[in-house]
């Protein structure tokens, strides 16, 4: 639930960046696919547990955007120019906390608890937090798809939490 909650931002936060990107997926990429990115959450656990509570607080997470261009001659340094515009953009973010969209994720007003957004669910808003942005690398190219279409990627390290509101 809290990767979902971080994905549905960074989604938002990059097709500002990049209009031109056909899809953006979660843990997945359409190496088929012209102009879309990936954006993969990986390696998610908690780095603080109360004991008051029995809860985990801040997550702690590997962020990939792998992205695959197309193959015009532009493609290529667009990708890489968008991605790097990004990186300076999240690494400023730090410290700041967001109200998500409750149409992908919620606060369940019963439960109090982080939730998926169901059709015609009432939720109240969640907040993501973001406590400290990485950069683990710059921009990379790290080869060409079976179609020949260029990839590049981008990756982070995350403290993040998302809460109920």
């Amino acid at each position: 639930m809290h990767q979902y909650g971080l994905f549905t931002w960074l989604k938002e936060k990059l097709q500002t960046f990049n209009p031109a990107l056909t899809a953006i997926t979660f843990n997945d990429v359409d190496s088929n696919g012209d102009n879309v990115c990936g954006i993969y959450v990986k390696g998610d656990s908690p780095q603080v547990r109360s004991l008051a509570t029995m809860s985990y607080g801040n997550q702690v997470a590997r962020v990939e955007f792998m992205q695959v261009c197309s193959l015009d001659n532009n493609s290529l340094m667009t990708a890489q120019q968008t991605l790097s515009d990004f990186a300076d953009s999240i690494v400023q973010e730090a410290a700041n906390t967001y109200e998500l969209d409750t149409s992908k994720v919620g606060t369940d007003p019963a439960t109090g608890k982080v939730v998926y957004a169901q059709p015609e669910s009432v939720l109240s808003p969640a907040y993501l937090t973001l406590i400290r942005v990485d950069a683990l690398s710059g921009v990379l190219y790290i080869g060409k798809t079976s179609q020949g279409k260029p990839q590049v990627s981008l990756n982070f390290r995350i403290i993040y939490s998302v809460e109920g509101g």
